[in-house]
């Protein structure tokens, strides 16, 4: 199986980020040892599964790495996102924020993680996203994520 190496646009986020890596050490592993049948049976053991639960494990790992590279190929694009800040006695209140991700969920990850990093310790209970937009969807030509 043909892997991407360790990315050098952004290698320490990639190189550190654990959901990343060990589906891509799984699938790897896997294919380097499939034609030794004892590995499965050795693992299915120390791990108190069947053979057919190990193989079950490699092949989800390997299908989630296949998802994280299509994800990684994906351009990154701007997004625009619409956050709504629950006020703990306060009410609430929103705010619009663009951000660069590959994905709409990987938007609103970034976002919240953002709007958090902003409010810190304030009287913020809760940063529910409202909406969420590529920038050039937003800008008017009908289409909304």
């Amino acid at each position: 199986m043909a892997t991407p190496k360790k990315p050098s646009d952004g290698a320490d986020t990639v190189w550190m980020d654990n959901d990343t890596q060990f589906p891509r050490l799984l699938a790897e592993l896997r294919t380097a040892i499939e034609p030794d049948k004892g590995i499965f049976a050795e693992v299915a053991a120390s791990m108190d599964l069947t053979t057919a639960e190990v193989h079950t494990l490699f092949i989800r790992a390997e299908k989630r790495w296949e998802e994280i590279k299509a994800d990684m190929a994906a351009p990154v694009v701007g997004w625009d996102v619409q956050l709504c800040y629950v006020m703990d006695h306060e009410g609430w209140h929103s705010d619009d924020v663009t951000v660069q991700a590959r994905t709409e969920e990987h938007a609103k990850e970034v976002a919240i993680d953002a709007a958090w990093g902003k409010v810190g310790t304030s009287s913020v209970v809760e940063i529910v996203v409202l909406h969420v937009s590529a920038e050039d969807e937003a800008a008017g030509d009908g289409i909304n994520a």
